[in-house]
């Protein structure tokens, strides 16, 4: 629920769900650190999808497991971030993020990126006082689709709420790779072994215990049958 980013079918099927890595910055006052059991590419009707949630879109490691599953449209979320220095294009560095992931994998990227309303900045008025000219700040986010070549494809927004719309053929992710497929023929594995844990990570382990009674010495054998489960 918390820091989790949910794929969700045209049926309202969930078809998986992800909790982000490690939070960023301040995020860690709040939240804990997610797991790899998330780390899925999904099947759907645009094709094979996968996504990671705003900072960890810069971990070049979370971003090859889901290329190596077969990722073809890639799925960018980020939050505004009118914070940053005065001189720093924040809806400029979200973009060359998701163009560096296109180009490496050579996969669209769909970067969604949230805006900063009026209620927002009102709200936060009454807790800062100078809130409204730091949420204000121009060019903090970028929300816009990506092609596998690293250009943007139809007409990005730029700090404005709304609905962008482009169109994909993924079959222009295939003669790019046949000149840089870092999941296929442009790798060495031979070399590079990348290896992730995607087993859940659970407040708690319970071990059962089951009594099994042994007919050749009529002996009664305690055995230890680990489970998993969910507290």
């Amino acid at each position: 629920l918390y820091n989790t980013l949910l794929t969700i079918g045209p049926d309202g099927t969930l078809l998986g769900k992800h909790r982000k890595l490690m939070p960023t910055w301040a995020e860690k006052l709040t939240w804990a650190p997610g797991d790899g059991a998330g780390l899925k590419v999904h099947d759907t009707a645009i094709g094979p999808l996968g996504a990671l949630a705003c900072g960890e879109n810069t971990n070049t490691l979370a971003r090859f497991t889901l290329l190596a599953q077969g990722e073809l449209v890639h799925v960018a979320s980020y939050i505004s971030l009118p914070v940053a220095p005065p001189d720093y294009d924040m809806a400029e560095a979200i973009k060359l993020r998701a163009m560096a992931h296109s180009f490496e994998g050579k996969v669209f990227t769909i970067v969604s990126c949230s805006t900063v309303s009026e209620e927002i900045i009102a709200a936060m008025e009454g807790v800062v006082p100078d809130a409204r000219a730091r949420l204000q700040r121009k060019s903090s986010a970028f929300s816009g689709v990506i092609g596998p070549d690293g250009r943007v494809v139809g007409e990005p927004l730029i700090d404005e709420e709304g609905i962008v719309y482009a169109e994909i053929d993924l079959g222009r992710c295939i003669q790019p790779k046949q000149m840089h497929d870092i999941v296929g023929h442009y790798n060495r594995f031979d070399v590079f072994d990348l290896r992730v844990n995607r087993h859940r990570l659970e407040p708690i382990s319970l071990i059962e215990r089951a009594q099994i009674f042994d007919s050749d010495d009529a002996g009664l054998i305690e055995t230890a049958q680990p489970g998993a489960h969910s507290a």
